[in-house]
């Protein structure tokens, strides 16, 4: 590997004041003091989606299938497989039905992801790893979405898993082994969320850019690696896709519902960017007669009473494509913006709300009730009647989030100037592959399976300021 400067820091500062034991057990403390102070079941009564990951969960439990809860004649392919799984893995330890299992799970899964991230960071950035450690296990986005019934640390663990594999390789300290376990990330992570599936097909490239960039091997090599990985992910998430098929959703990771809520919930946003309004009343605009969703559905006439509801969900799906791309040019430029600031900065404080009871209704009827062109108006709604304790939250959330995207900010300079192509190459095509697959709808949450990434570009930022000042 071809760079300027050595890397990182051997001698460690962190690593003489506190042991990665010692940093385990604050991890621990501080869940532990979440876990009293939150209020009695709120990790899955406030968390997002929270139900709809319960119910297929419960049901595995009850009927041993991926079957709805309630009627478990049918198959249930809303949501991907891995996350009730794991959810039921977890229930099942714990003796029956219970949440607060699936929190300690989590809780302990992201130990895990610390672990293995730590790993990378000592791999390419050695004496910052215990840093590294602390960053992402009690980043405050992370740490709390560990509390609750939702997939994200799942979705982070694979994720993780996968850079973990690629950064390896392009430092040139693997071959078959992490190239096989990458594609094993990212097909995992595919089967937790869908939104990972694309990322599957740059694997053919990936290993061959990383052998340009510097990796141990040729690009012949990297080309037969990065498409035997691509097999070996789809030969691991084809069964789940075949079953989706057979119950009539096509060759998919999930069912025609998911699709069609994904795109319209686009169109929602874009719809109340472009015409200043709230979240609410653009999703009433169309939905109700004369709007768009509605409209739709009346031009099928008779014929769309004869339908699925798999065959509907593809239709309106399908025409919400349409809808979508017929707004302005200058509409979409305003909506993503507005999308991608709020992927990268949002603070991730609702979940801390939700915890503790810091005004987490006000919070969350303000922020889909207001009109959303006007920023500050809609900041000053949203913060209106939240007590001081909730205040201090979302300061310490944003601030954090905000300071860590301007660290690393010098971090992504720092790559560059010390030609770290195959890492920059990994860090930068993750975070804006997550960034960007959320089109109009980004926020802290979709942020979380990126953090890994993001953190180290802060810990190559603070090595490149310890490095001016220790010149200085």
């Amino acid at each position: 590997m071809s760079v300027r400067r050595p890397y990182g820091n051997p001698k460690g500062r962190w690593r003489g004041s506190f042991g990665l034991a010692a940093l385990i057990a604050i991890y621990i403390f501080v869940n532990a003091l979440i876990w009293i102070a939150a209020e009695p079941g709120v990790r899955l009564a406030k968390a997002a989606d929270g139900q709809s990951w319960y119910h297929p969960a419960i049901a595995l439990m009850k009927h041993g299938g991926f079957v709805l809860l309630d009627d478990p004649q049918r198959a249930d392919t809303y949501r991907p497989p891995l996350y009730p799984l794991f959810e039921a893995a977890a229930m099942t330890v714990a003796g029956g039905e219970s949440p607060e299992a699936i929190a300690i799970a989590q809780i302990i899964l992201l130990l895990l992801c610390g672990l293995l991230f730590r790993d990378t960071v000592r791999d390419w950035l050695p004496g910052w790893e215990n840093l590294g450690f602390t960053l992402l296990v009690l980043n405050p986005n992370v740490l709390s979405s560990a509390q609750f019934v939702q997939s994200e640390i799942l979705f982070l663990a694979f994720v993780t898993l996968a850079f973990w594999a690629a950064a390896r390789y392009a430092r040139g300290r693997g071959g078959w082994g992490v190239v096989l376990v990458t594609g094993l990330g990212v097909a995992l992570a595919c089967l937790t969320r869908p939104t990972a599936q694309f990322l599957l097909f740059t694997l053919p490239l990936l290993f061959p850019l990383l052998a340009i960039a510097g990796a141990a091997a040729g690009v012949r090599r990297a080309f037969v690696q990065g498409l035997s990985t691509l097999l070996l992910a789809l030969a691991v998430i084809s069964p789940w896709a075949w079953f989706v098929a057979s119950e009539g959703h096509a060759l998919a990771l999930s069912a025609n519902e998911g699709k069609y809520r994904y795109v319209w919930d686009q169109v929602t946003m874009i719809e109340a960017l472009s015409n200043d309004i709230s979240y609410h009343e653009a999703d009433k605009r169309l939905t109700s007669p004369g709007g768009k969703e509605h409209a739709f559905i009346e031009s099928q006439g008779e014929a769309w009473k004869s339908l699925s509801a798999t065959e509907r969900h593809k239709a309106l799906a399908d025409a919400g494509m349409n809808v979508l791309l017929s707004y302005p040019v200058s509409d979409f430029a305003k909506t993503l913006y507005r999308s991608q600031a709020q992927f990268y900065f949002a603070g991730g404080a609702g979940n801390w709300h939700n915890l503790f009871g810091t005004g987490s209704e006000s919070v969350s009827q303000a922020w889909f009730s207001s009109a959303q062109a006007d920023v500050w108006a809609l900041l000053k709604r949203l913060f209106a009647d939240v007590p001081p304790s909730g205040l201090v939250l979302s300061a310490i959330a944003l601030g954090f989030a905000v300071t860590a995207r301007l660290i690393g900010l010098i971090g992504v300079f720092a790559l560059m100037r010390d030609m770290r192509w195959g890492l920059l190459l990994i860090i930068s095509g993750i975070v804006l592959y997550f960034a960007f697959i959320h089109v109009f709808v980004g926020n802290s949450r979709y942020r979380v399976s990126v953090e890994p990434m993001l953190m180290f570009l802060v810990l190559a930022g603070l090595d490149q300021i310890t490095r001016i000042f220790g010149r200085r």
